[in-house]
């Protein structure tokens, strides 16, 4: 069976204006089989 969905290497980094960035997630993959159910909070 093949995934309904395949996410890989999510990043996420928020932006201050005049100071450094912060990275909150890094690498992050994701997959999502037929029939799965997923919440993402």
């Amino acid at each position: 069976m093949t995934e309904t969905l395949h996410v890989r290497g999510v990043t996420k980094r928020y932006a201050h204006e005049g100071a450094a960035s912060h990275e909150v997630l890094r690498g992050i993959d994701l997959t999502v089989e037929p029939g799965e159910f997923v919440s993402i909070v």
